[in-house]
């Protein structure tokens, strides 16, 4: 049985000091990439490719979809070669060094080396570390996944300046006022709305490229009745009845 997760798996792009790519060559980068084809040829286990940062499940859940500003379809053909870069040297992208984790660099690399024509510096790290050098800004992109979150705000949360996971460091005083007045809303189509916005705001900024949405598989018995799939994987045991097998 499977169900998409609260989780998004994203590319975060550096925002500062200095962001090593533009705004245009961000939204080019975020337009270009194949989504479908890493989901299906390269992980091959069934997830979702994303649209939006927030998870798509919320709009099931709780009624929350993103903004269609950030619908943007992959355009496979045509593919533009930026001039920024030419003589600068390759953008470090940096990652969890886990296996899932290396395939998935590997692609964006040839992904965004098509666009910019450039190739990009694989920075395999482990955990501690990956953490620690990604808060010193020492990569100009990051690999990265965040889970759990329910509320589309705090999803918009994650981008606010000095935010713990907002590997972007992306610091927009417009932007975290927005997600502040969500926050104060008292009515669920007012956060909603800021909500929007917010993820409307990442779009137009480059600020991330939203890669997929993991599903979370579960194998279930044919004897077990009254599972449920869970988007944050909870099983509900008070629900669960085993029956006999018919006899033979």
């Amino acid at each position: 049985v499977q169900v998409s997760s609260t989780c998004t798996t994203a590319l975060f792009f550096r925002m500062s000091p200095t962001p090593r790519f533009s705004i245009s060559d961000r939204q080019l980068i975020n337009r270009m990439l194949d989504r479908d084809s890493l989901v299906r040829w390269v992980l091959g286990r069934g997830d979702q490719p994303a649209v939006t940062f927030s998870p798509a499940i919320l709009k099931k859940w709780i009624g929350y979809s993103g903004p269609q500003a950030t619908t943007i379809p992959v355009q496979k053909p045509n593919r533009s070669v930026s001039s920024s870069y030419q003589n600068a040297a390759p953008p470090k992208l940096g990652y969890y060094a886990h296996p899932t984790n290396h395939k998935i660099a590997q692609f964006l690399a040839s992904e965004i080396g098509e666009v910019t024509g450039r190739p990009v510096e694989l920075v395999p790290r482990e955990w501690a570390t990956f953490l620690k050098h990604t808060r010193e800004k020492q990569f100009e992109m990051v690999l990265g996944s965040l889970c759990g979150m329910t509320d589309p705000l705090d999803w918009a949360e994650v981008f606010v300046a000095n935010g713990p996971v907002n590997w972007s460091h992306w610091n927009e005083p417009a932007y975290d006022s927005l997600v502040a007045r969500g926050k104060e809303s008292a009515t669920l189509e007012g956060r909603h709305s800021q909500a929007q916005e917010a993820e409307t705001l990442l779009a137009r900024n480059g600020v991330v490229a939203p890669l997929f949405h993991p599903v979370l598989s579960t194998l279930v018995s044919s004897q077990l009745k009254g599972f449920t799939p869970h988007p944050k994987g909870l099983i509900f045991l008070d629900e669960l009845r085993l029956s006999r097998p018919p006899p033979e």
